[in-house]
């Protein structure tokens, strides 16, 4: 008996209070309900980029420096906060679609996608911590890839593509503001994970999504950055993506973050110009920037991936004769040599583009460094890097 008693606490713990199941439900409904109630006939054209940018990131500068209009301001206030308490109770959700509730998550995101994202009007008119309100919300759908391709078929990428230029504007030119910064953090990641899946990139690349990534190379917060070095890494896996990202003046932020920044943007960033460098404009700029010092500079890490990507672009660019008598004439053959005989002792991690491409977006993506892989692990690297 008392193992039946024990076992029927344990079902009755897995299982939801209908009360809470039918507060769920009443929550949502409710967030449709406002989600809809506002802004009905107010859905507007999209906003090109050559004849709109000027006037939209000069209307956002203004609303974000002017206080909500009294009129309506305790619905949208009861949405925000309705908004803040889906992104709580979902946050771990990663399946909407075969949710039970699917129906009603549907048009929940529909309403967040027609009446609010596309909608100019709102979005000019919404207080910024309303508007990163929608974000996040539009972000923990998107982890669910039936979202995704509603994403597209609602064109909500081409919107979402001109408000991150308009943020990303505004926050490179005129200094951070943590609002923008999130903002800017939630639509990095949502082109993440659009571009880790190959026939949605060139939804990414169509919507010109690429520009502002590689425009964001400059941004000062790490999560922008690392969001997107690892959207820009997954697009460049696919030559038409590649090259279309070659064609923009990407090779002179690389080099810096090289230089200048952290082991795991270095990484990153190794990576992403290995791939850009099968592009003739790509290993160009490696040239015009004077790129191949830094790229020497970087054969001194002792991190196997690191190491990995650097020798390949060099071997990329030396293609070319020129660039291959500076690497001579830098010392890059002596450094190559000295990793060939194997003698120093190298660090490693399993991460990949992809594993860090699924770190959660509200937090930090962290590369956590092992010297102590298993032996055939660290031979398996080592030789891959001899090769």
């Amino acid at each position: 008996m008392p193992d039946q008693d024990k076992k029927l606490k344990s079902t009755e713990k897995g299982k939801k209070p209908p009360e809470t199941s039918m507060r769920d439900y009443s929550d949502l409904k409710r967030l449709q309900s406002l989600l809809n109630a506002q802004s009905r006939n107010q859905q507007l054209p999209a906003i090109h980029f050559e004849t709109g940018q000027t006037s939209v990131r000069r209307a956002w500068q203004n609303v974000r420096s002017s206080e909500q209009k009294p009129h309506g301001q305790w619905q949208e206030s009861t949405e925000a906060v309705e908004l803040e308490n889906f992104s709580v109770t979902y946050k771990n959700e990663r399946n909407f679609s075969k949710h039970p509730k699917h129906k009603l998550f549907q048009e929940i995101f529909t309403a967040l996608i027609k009446n609010r994202l596309s909608c100019r009007e709102w979005v000019n008119q919404a207080p910024s911590i309303h508007f990163l309100r929608v974000l996040i919300c539009l972000r923990l759908f998107i982890r669910d890839p039936w979202y995704q391709e509603m994403l597209h078929c609602l064109r909500g990428i081409e919107n979402l593509a001109q408000y991150m230029e308009t943020i990303a504007n505004v926050y490179l030119d005129y200094g951070e503001e943590q609002h923008n910064v999130d903002q800017l953090v939630n639509m990095t990641y949502i082109f993440q994970k659009l571009a880790a899946v190959k026939d949605q990139r060139k939804w990414v690349i169509a919507s010109g999504a690429h520009k502002t990534l590689v425009h964001l190379l400059s941004a000062r917060d790490s999560s922008v950055l690392l969001r997107s070095l690892l959207a820009l890494t997954s697009l460049a896996e696919s030559p038409e993506c590649r090259e279309k990202i070659s064609e923009l003046t990407i090779v002179a932020n690389l080099l810096v973050i090289l230089h200048e920044y952290d082991l795991l943007s270095k990484r990153l960033t190794a990576e992403l110009l290995r791939l850009l460098c099968a592009e003739s404009p790509v290993k160009e700029q490696v040239k015009m920037y004077e790129g191949v010092p830094v790229l020497l500079s970087l054969l001194h890490s002792d991190h196997i991936k690191l190491l990995w990507s650097v020798v390949w672009i060099l071997v990329q660019v030396c293609e070319d004769p020129e660039t291959s008598v500076e690497i001579r004439i830098w010392g890059g053959i002596k450094q190559l040599l000295h990793i060939l005989q194997g003698e120093r002792n190298l660090v490693s991690d399993r991460s990949s583009v992809g594993s860090l491409s699924s770190a959660n977006a509200a937090g930090r993506i962290h590369l956590h460094l092992s010297d102590d892989l298993g032996p055939d692990e660290m031979q398996e690297n080592t030789l891959s890097l001899q090769a």
